[in-house]
């Protein structure tokens, strides 16, 4: 693809060029046609004297230069579906190399939804341990399974929509899970009143979906995929809330 022959290449060309030349010259002259010599004296090019003339603009950001030297030239390819092979067929070609930005930032982003994942379980066992050991664990288990069915609405709600499961999704998942355990808390201060905490809690999950939930109607993906989820979390988060109320103030 780069408009530049090797020095080899240009050796070939340029025996062929002093060969074939002094017949082409004799047949233009006697059709009427005057020639001038040829000057083949600028053969053969260097790269640095290609990189120097106008004929590389546009082609200077793919030739990469070290100072020992050496260089290397980016050849942007098209229509790929088998990355795999190629980079295998790259390792056995000296002084190849393949290079997938796509395969990298997949990997990347597979390795932080597998930590997000993660320290999700650990902060909701976390926080099912904290719940159990100040409420008793019939009250505690109670007092999670908000935070728990909040975070399994939003993943529902995210494969009902159709989109996939991405890093984006799962960093939704973190602040539905903050913002859910902040509802059950309102809901389990047992120095609150009912209506005071849902007035609270209300008056926060419709800031919350008025200003987020703007984003389920984004056209991006990654976008839409964070609203849905966060939306559906929190208002799961919401509806069941109140079952962190402690038996006393359940009765009243």
């Amino acid at each position: 693809m780069l408009p530049l022959s090797s020095l080899a290449q240009q050796q070939k060309d340029l025996a062929l060029l002093q060969t074939a030349a002094p017949a082409v010259t004799a047949r233009l002259q006697q059709a009427g046609v005057q020639v001038a010599p040829l000057d083949l004296s600028a053969m053969t090019l260097t790269p640095q004297a290609w990189l120097n003339s106008p004929n590389s603009e546009g082609w200077r950001l793919l030739w990469l230069s070290l100072p020992d030297g050496r260089s290397g030239v980016l050849v942007p390819v098209a229509g790929v579906t088998h990355s795999a092979e190629l980079a295998g067929l790259a390792e056995s070609l000296p002084g190849v190399s393949w290079i997938d930005r796509k395969a990298t930032f997949d990997r990347l982003f597979a390795f932080y939804r597998t930590l997000l994942g993660l320290l999700l379980g650990a902060a909701l066992v976390a926080i099912a341990l904290s719940f159990m050991l100040r409420l008793g664990i019939r009250q505690g288990a109670i007092s999670v399974l908000p935070s728990v069915l909040s975070l399994g609405g939003g993943l529902a709600a995210l494969s009902l929509s159709g989109h996939p499961l991405n890093l984006f999704s799962l960093l939704a998942l973190v602040l539905v899970l903050g913002i859910g355990i902040n509802y059950t808390l309102f809901f389990s201060n047992p120095r609150g009143t009912p209506i005071t905490s849902l007035l609270a809690v209300t008056l926060a999950m419709v800031t919350t979906l008025l200003t987020l939930g703007m984003l389920v109607f984004s056209s991006t993906q990654a976008i839409a995929s964070f609203g849905i989820v966060l939306c559906s979390g929190i208002f799961t988060a919401f509806l069941l809330a109140p079952l962190a109320m402690p038996p006393k103030r359940k009765k009243r």
